[in-house]
């Protein structure tokens, strides 16, 4: 029904995050990019807002590099992994097609070893309906036409 949403995501842990990881002699950070597939469940929806929660599944690469080189841009490790995630999360539509979202969950990472990826985590972002885009693109250049019409 109207209650359940397939959703193709594209995710970075945008901060890199930090604590020892046993295998690595530094004290080091790691940072997140996946694409990914999520299964969401509206349980609760009103006007613009809705609540729902959700199961993530994605593949992209985690990458580490030392603390005390903070500026360097450069990872000194790189691993492909797995994210699996559950939460709850919030979305508010500032129109048809746009969309804010924040919410929470637990994400546990397969193929990380004993880097510091699993556990809980909160996220915000951006949500985008591409066919509800594609129809108000269509809307604007039927509009325009209209107006860069010659009169005669």
């Amino acid at each position: 029904g109207n209650n359940s949403k397939h959703v193709v995501t594209i995710n970075s842990t945008v901060l890199w995050v930090g604590r020892d990881a046993e295998h690595f002699s530094e004290v080091s950070e790691v940072r997140m990019n996946f694409v990914g597939f999520s299964e969401e469940f509206v349980f609760w929806r009103k006007n613009y807002l809705s609540f729902s929660t959700y199961l993530h599944i994605g593949v992209g690469k985690a990458n580490m590099r030392p603390i005390n080189e903070a500026l360097q841009t450069t990872p000194y490790a790189s691993v492909w992994v797995l994210p699996t995630e559950a939460g709850i999360q919030s979305e508010y539509f500032l129109n048809r097609w746009l969309s804010v979202r924040g919410g929470f969950g637990y994400r546990y990472v397969f193929n990380s070893g004993d880097w510091p990826l699993h556990g809980m985590y909160a996220k915000i972002g951006a949500g985008i309906k591409i066919k509800e885009l594609m129809v108000t693109i269509n809307q604007i250049r039927q509009i325009t036409n209209t107006f860069s019409r010659p009169c005669l």
